[in-house]
């Protein structure tokens, strides 16, 4: 049944620490706005004379500290796990929906078509995500209907999410090119084929429920690089500026006064590593039961355990039967 299948799935240590983390985040990205206790922008006067709360260490007033603009760190980590649930979908989304119809078609067809595509995908992949980024943060930055120079936000997240979804469109595409290879030749695609069932139908009802566990086990990957990659932009300057709460923006100001508040640094740095280490725990966790290759070795190994037990019950039989023989003998004598 269904909920034998999702509990023996979730038996997975690494899949379950992985889906722990990142609904921890998501729910502190949904209801942000009942759990953070200030506004991201806020700037914060409470620390005498009206003075603004400039680097002010860790307190119970403000349990991460503040920055040097007088934000409330603790409450900036919260309404900061919004943004890279955000980027991170919308990357993982435009690889997947690119890139498994393209490489359903070029499998399927074969010859000039795949040709065409397998170059184009290679060419495509052979560019970092982060120098996709930064040429489409140059461009969009002329774009007036995007964002605005106050508001880039919306700008950045078109910016990561097509940067890496790019970039993943040939994994996508590679991994679903080479199974369709395999699947088409297999006799049931030639009998759907032989009662003049369309390519289109073939494709869709008949190959790619066969083709799809393998690259859906592939998203959490992107979601991984659409987060470094938020993270350096903050860093090469070009990324989410203040008061919009991004984690990467929070890492960057924050190193350059490591010595003299280490908590700036500190808890957005955790942040992303949490996050993006869950995300790969997740993407681990779905690769090693949905790769093909993986459990190809897995049914090797276990050949090779029953084999060894079979030699060994084998060489049991021998001693017990040489034992009875002797006994017979040293009976008869």
């Amino acid at each position: 049944s269904t909920s034998k299948t999702l509990f023996s799935f979730l038996k997975s240590k690494t899949l379950a620490i992985g889906l722990a983390i990142v609904v921890f985040f998501l729910l502190i990205a949904i209801f942000a706005p009942q759990i953070a206790p200030y506004s991201f922008d806020e700037r914060h006067t409470n620390c005498g004379e009206n003075k603004i709360c400039r680097q002010a260490p860790p307190s119970p007033e403000h349990l991460m500290g503040t920055n040097t603009i007088g934000y409330d760190l603790y409450s900036r980590m919260i309404w900061g796990a919004q943004i890279p649930f955000i980027m991170s979908i919308f990357a993982a989304v435009l690889a997947m929906s690119v890139g498994i119809p393209i490489g359903l078609i070029s499998g399927y067809y074969g010859g000039f078509t795949d040709r065409i595509l397998n170059a184009t995908m290679d060419l495509l992949y052979s560019f970092p995500a982060i120098l996709f980024a930064i040429t489409l943060s140059l461009f969009l930055s002329d774009v007036p209907f995007i964002g605005s120079e106050e508001d880039v936000t919306p700008k950045i997240i078109i910016v990561v999410g097509l940067s890496v979804g790019l970039v993943y469109i040939p994994v996508f595409y590679k991994i679903v090119r080479s199974q369709v290879f395999q699947v088409k030749e297999l006799p049931y695609i030639e009998a759907v084929r032989s009662i003049g069932a369309s390519d289109g139908t073939i494709q869709t009802k008949y190959i790619l429920p066969n083709v799809i566990a393998n690259p859906v086990s592939l998203i959490p990957f992107p979601m991984v690089d659409a987060i470094l990659t938020a993270a350096a932009l903050a860093f090469l300057g070009i990324g989410l500026q203040a008061p919009t709460p991004d984690w990467g923006f929070d890492l960057t100001e924050g190193s350059r006064a490591i010595t003299s508040s280490p908590w700036w640094v500190t808890y957005p740095g955790i942040m992303i590593f949490l996050l993006a280490f869950a995300f790969a725990l997740i993407g681990d966790a779905l690769n090693d039961r949905y790769n093909p290759l993986l459990q190809s070795i897995e049914v090797i190994k276990k050949g090779d355990d029953l084999k060894k037990l079979e030699n060994e019950d084998n060489l049991k039989v021998a001693k017990i039967n040489t034992t009875e023989v002797k006994n017979n003998g040293l009976r008869g004598q």
